[in-house]
């Protein structure tokens, strides 16, 4: 208010002068800074209403992100408020234990989920009778509050929508007190919603969004010859400073070689817009739900780059993830998966989740490792578009289950029958044609499957003969005994050491082994064609156990793991 009324940094975008912005921006972000320290003091000593204070507004399926500016609102405005969880309130209250309805005078309500809609309206149907002068808005428009609604529950204000939709604590603070005022009784001001970019290019640690990408690739230390990836974030995540997450993908975005444009838009066609503008070669969508919806059909379509989705959970906490063996949950499948793989996203890697906090609420939070992995794999897919196709070095895997001489590369119900033979004699002359490095190609069907029995095959323990001809072989791929213990030392925790040498037996395994001038191998069944690998998929035991292949218990073998290292290290492949 000192500062010519400007509260925060979507106030100063207010003012016509981009010198006296800058100026005032500076100024504003050290006491929003020292506004932001002495909130968190404050936070642990924020109280609710109790017996006799004004009526409470209540707000049920808001962001999380959301709830400490909430909370602050509250307290700047003097307007008890409170965030619910919505089975905090479907539940009954235990006996003598006080009921979060019956104190409440207006109820906000947001997202909902389906399973819990019809319970939550049956008890909103019970406070309303017990509390006449509860009443119960929507926070935003959703399809979940339909049941509400033909309830005759729920009551809409677009005004209200506005509000939270700007979002931020000026305008949080502008909706208590409108609510207030307009539904409550209160006395006051009424103003309007503070104007917050709709659209712009968020850069860590710089206060205001940026509506320029000159300005942006000016202030971002902009590198002309490297990759440029565009990141699609929510503009609530900017708003509501939920932005570890983000943050940690730009920094090892960046460590990768990239130059990383963050941005993000309400619009469909206002996003496209700047993507054009972008021209990434990659783009990371981490925004939530439906997107696209506005855009038209395959709005992608003319970038023609690789489309990754991180995923950072909206369903799970950390904890949550780490502990549940299906992985997601199906809120998360559904929000990050089902919904976004139909518009042809890839790589779909979880890279944060949620975390609560002391206050309740939960708030995103990145997970180093997972990260730093999502962001080798966009280099990745970078470097395979720009790599010559003569440089690639590519590996196709084929199945062979049985240990014996034939089922190679054999269909099956689940694979449609592929005839994988006949296809990859059609296939690999082709890649030659695109100019990939073939030094051999097989004539026909005859000669390849030759090949796979001569060198290209799993060999069972019970065939200790067979496996040293493949190994006496001049072509043969042999990994030393030492080499793949150093991997099993520093690859793997040692959780999963001891459970490997449980099932078996210490590095270098049982299986695929032999022995030459008195030192243990690991032979891996390959056929080299140049750049081109042809390889069996290992066998995960030494019995033929067909339950392995897909088992969650027994982890793989020694010679299973030392192949795709094998193929990350030594063959050095760019795709498989």
């Amino acid at each position: 208010r000192v500062l010519h009324g400007a509260e925060r940094r979507d106030e100063v975008l207010r003012y016509p002068n981009p010198d006296e912005a800058e100026e005032l921006t500076g100024r504003i972000g050290w006491f929003h800074k020292l506004g932001a320290a002495l909130g968190a003091l404050l936070l642990a000593s924020a109280t609710f209403a109790k017996e006799g204070d004004p009526p409470v507004v209540g707000f049920v399926g808001a962001w999380d992100r959301s709830a400490p500016l909430i909370e602050r609102a509250s307290r700047e405005t003097g307007i008890p408020a409170a965030t619910y969880k919505a089975q905090e309130l479907i539940q009954e209250p235990a006996s003598g234990a006080a009921d979060p309805l019956r104190g409440l005078a207006l109820l906000y309500i947001l997202n909902l989920d389906a399973y819990e809609e019809p319970a939550l309206r049956a008890r909103l149907v019970k406070a309303a009778q017990a509390n006449p002068r509860l009443k119960i808005l929507s926070l935003d428009s959703r399809d979940s509050q339909a049941g509400l609604e033909k309830a005759g529950l729920l009551v809409k204000d677009e005004k209200v929508w506005k509000y939270w939709r700007a979002n931020g604590l000026v305008n949080l603070k502008r909706l208590l007190v409108y609510t207030s005022i307009t539904y409550l009784g209160g006395k006051g001001e009424v103003e309007p919603p503070a104007m917050i970019p709709d659209y712009g290019y968020y850069l860590p640690g710089v206060e205001d969004a940026f509506t320029d990408l000159a300005a942006f690739r000016e202030k971002s230390g902009w590198d002309p010859q490297a990759p440029v990836v565009a990141l699609l974030i929510q503009q609530s995540f900017w708003v509501t400073h939920d932005t570890k997450v983000v943050d940690a993908q730009v920094e090892a975005l960046r460590k990768e070689g990239f130059n990383v444009v963050t941005l993000f838009g309400d619009r469909g066609g206002q996003v496209l817009k700047m993507l054009t503008e972008t021209k990434p070669d990659l783009i990371v969508e981490d925004r939530h739900g439906a997107i696209w919806e506005d855009a038209g059909p395959d709005p992608l379509k003319a970038f023609d780059v690789p489309y990754l989705r991180p995923i950072s959970m909206l369903g799970y906490t950390l904890d949550e993830w780490m502990k549940d063996p299906r992985g997601l949950s199906y809120r998360d499948v559904g929000m990050f998966m089902t919904l976004q793989e139909s518009k042809g996203t890839i790589e779909p890697v979880v890279v944060g989740g949620l975390k609560a906090s002391i206050q309740g609420f939960r708030l995103h939070e990145p997970m180093p490792e997972r990260i730093e992995r999502f962001a080798k794999r966009a280099a990745a897919w970078v470097n395979l578009r720009r790599k010559a196709n003569a440089e690639k070095k590519v590996a196709i895997i084929y199945y062979h289950k049985s240990l014996g001489g034939d089922d190679l590369m054999r269909g099956s119900p689940t694979g449609a029958f592929l005839d994988a033979p006949q296809s990859l004699v059609k296939f690999l002359p082709r890649m030659k044609e695109r100019g990939y490095q073939l030094t051999s190609l097989p004539k026909d069907v005859p000669e390849l499957l030759g090949w796979l029995r001569d060198r290209g095959r799993n060999i069972g323990p019970w065939a200790q003969g067979d496996l040293e001809t493949m190994a006496d072989r001049p072509d043969a791929v042999l990994i030393p005994a030492e080499h793949y213990e150093a991997w099993f030392r520093t690859r793997l925790t040692d959780a999963h050491r001891e459970a490997l040498v449980k099932a078996f037996g210490p590095p270098p395994g049982r299986l695929m082994g032999v022995t030459r001038n008195g030192k243990k191998h690991i032979v891996i069944p390959a056929i080299l064609l140049g750049n081109v690998l042809l390889a069996a998929q290992p066998e995960r035991g030494e019995k033929q156990d067909e339950k392995l292949i897909h088992s969650r218990d027994v982890p793989p073998p020694h010679h299973y793991l030392a192949f795709y290292w094998w193929l990350q290290e030594e063959f050095g492949a760019d795709a498989v």
